[in-house]
C-alpha cells in the first residue's frame, strides 16, 4: 500500500517506521524542516521524501500527523483528497 505522511514528528515518524517494517511503501512530508529527507533515508528502499502535494499524489492512505493549527494549511497543501483513506491523528 502507498502511504502518505503528512508530518515528521514522533507520531508520523513513528507510524512510517512500522508501516514500512510491514512492507509498506511510505512518503513522508512536513512543512519546515528537513526530518521527512532523513526518515526516508534511514528506511531506505520503499520510504521516501516530497513535498505535501507530492506525497499524496497516488497515496491509498493519508495520516495527518501535525499540530492542530497546521492541519487545515496542511490539508489546503495537499489539495483533493477523494478517494483515499484518511487517518487523522493531529494533535491540539
Amino acid at each position: 500500500m502507498q502511504i502518505a505522511i503528512l508530518g515528521a514528528g514522533q507520531v508520523g515518524s513513528a507510524l512510517g517506521r512500522l508501516w514500512h517494517a510491514a512492507g509498506h511503501d511510505v512518503t513522508f512530508s512536513a512543512r519546515h524542516d528537513a526530518r521527512p529527507r532523513a526518515l526516508a533515508a534511514e528506511l531506505g528502499e520503499r520510504a521516501h521524501a516530497a513535498p505535501i502535494a507530492d506525497a499524496v499524489t497516488g497515496a491509498e492512505a493519508v495520516l495527518v500527523a501535525v499540530p492542530g493549527p497546521a492541519v487545515t494549511d496542511v490539508l489546503q497543501a495537499a489539495g483533493p483528497l477523494d478517494g483515499r483513506v484518511m487517518i487523522d491523528a493531529a494533535n491540539s
